[in-house]
C-alpha cells in the first residue's frame, strides 16, 4: 500500500472519532446541528477523493455520513480500508 493510503486511513479514523467523540461529549445534541455535519462530511470526503483517487467504492461512505443521526457509524474509515484493500498502487 501506498503512503497516501496509510494517510487516507488515518484521516478517515480521526474523522469518524471526531464525530463519535462530539456525540458523546454532548449527548447527541451534535446531531441536530445538520449544516456542520454535512460540511465536515462532505470536506473529508473530498480529502479522501484526493487522498485516494475519486472511486465509486467511496461513495456509500460520504452518503451514509450526510444522514442525520448516521455520522456516529464509523463509515468513512470502513470506506477507506475498503477502497485501501480493492485497489492497485
Amino acid at each position: 500500500m501506498s503512503m497516501k493510503k496509510y494517510i487516507a486511513i488515518l484521516v478517515a479514523f480521526l474523522a469518524d472519532a471526531t464525530q463519535v467523540g462530539t456525540t458523546i461529549i454532548t449527548f447527541g445534541a451534535d446531531l441536530l446541528v445538520i449544516p456542520q455535519q454535512v460540511l465536515f462530511s462532505v470536506f473529508i470526503s473530498i480529502v479522501l477523493a484526493i487522498l485516494m483517487k475519486p472511486n465509486i467504492r467511496l461513495l456509500p461512505s460520504g452518503i451514509i455520513e450526510v444522514i442525520p443521526f448516521m455520522s456516529p457509524i464509523p463509515s468513512f474509515t470502513v470506506g477507506a480500508v475498503w477502497v485501501a484493500l480493492k485497489t492497485k498502487d
